[in-house]
């Protein structure tokens, strides 16, 4: 995620419970606080286990990890979830305009949801698949006078529509802890799961951002 210095954002965390009290807290990259924790996190929709809130970042160019928690000053292993964020001016403009790169009927296949789906998970489809393009724009940061061609929108494509099965998943199972009970013990899932999407899309970035 790259913003711009001193600016505000809604941001939204898939948390995949329903009914918590979440919090964000952003720390600069030496681990001190530069945005103390703040709560007031609006479900949205309800009962989904996903929640947004308006968050402002500082003025300051750097690199910075938003976290996220559910554990008041706790911070526990299986409580928490972390995104890398990048202050600078060299972050777009504006916010993601609601187009995406493949469909939420391909989603759905992918997911082998079978037979006419329901509101809900047709709802959920085109959540997941806008957050993940807006992700996507997000990483490429194109100039006005960029385009893609045909392999970069299919490789796009490609990307939109495995991040989308893998924010659709992450509603369904406790993010972050697996094993729980298991002859292999307690297992916590990497928080940072674009990583890998980014390395993709790469080869397409059109700037490059320097703190």
């Amino acid at each position: 995620m790259r913003v711009k210095p001193g600016t505000t954002h809604t941001i939204w965390e898939e948390w995949g419970e329903t009914g918590v009290t979440l919090g964000v807290k952003l720390e600069d990259s030496t681990g001190a606080d530069a945005v103390a924790r703040v709560t007031g996190f609006t479900e949205d929709p309800t009962g989904s286990g996903v929640y947004r809130v308006s968050f402002t970042f500082p003025d300051d160019a750097g690199d910075y990890q938003l976290i996220f928690n559910d554990d008041g000053a706790t911070y526990a292993p299986d409580h928490i979830s972390t995104r890398a964020v990048t202050v600078t001016s060299a972050a777009p403009d504006g916010d993601f305009d609601g187009t995406t790169y493949a469909t939420s009927e391909e989603l759905l296949a992918i997911l082998n949801v079978r037979g006419t789906p329901s509101a809900a998970q047709s709802a959920k489809a085109d959540r997941v698949m806008l957050a993940a393009a807006g992700e996507i724009n997000r990483e490429l940061d194109l100039s006005d006078d960029q385009e893609l061609d045909g392999f970069g929108v299919a490789l796009c494509a490609q990307v939109n529509l495995a991040r989308g099965a893998e924010l659709w998943k992450e509603e369904e199972t406790q993010f972050g802890i697996l094993g729980i009970g298991s002859d292999v013990g307690t297992t916590y899932i990497a928080r940072d799961t674009w990583e890998k999407h980014a390395i993709k899309l790469s080869t397409l970035k059109g700037q490059w951002g320097f703190a």
